[in-house]
């Protein structure tokens, strides 16, 4: 994906920890995509498999992110923009099949089931 990225003239920035907390980016509208550095060996193994769920922040023109995506064969999700920033979760392999039971699926699903009880109801 990052050679992609960098083929299209995608700035690829590797940020230290305090970088990433200080949400460090480039000035305007530059495409780039913005890697916690510090990470890097806790998500991926030796082989580049990903093995955690990692978050990644994208300036400048995401219209193509999504297919490249698929493209590549990562699965992510969106998450809510942060100051300037798109935010992409990569998920691994496990969490592609249960993506439902992130933590965020997880509160509306229960949501959905208090809704639906009613006093006297069973089941």
């Amino acid at each position: 994906m990052l050679e992609t990225l960098r083929a299209m003239d995608w700035s690829d920035w590797l940020l230290s920890a305090k970088e990433w907390e200080e949400k460090a980016k480039l000035a305007g509208n530059v495409c780039a995509i913005y890697t916690p550095k510090d990470e890097l060996h806790q998500v991926f193994t030796d082989k580049g498999e990903l093995i955690k769920p990692m978050e990644l922040r994208l300036t400048g023109d995401i219209g193509g992110i999504p297919a490249l995506l698929v493209q590549c064969n990562l699965s992510a999700e969106r998450l809510p923009d942060d100051e300037g920033f798109c935010i992409y979760r990569l998920l691994p392999e496990p969490f592609r099949e249960h993506k439902r039971l992130m933590p965020s699926d997880v509160s509306d699903e229960k949501k959905e089931y208090s809704d639906k009880r009613t006093p006297g109801h069973i089941g």
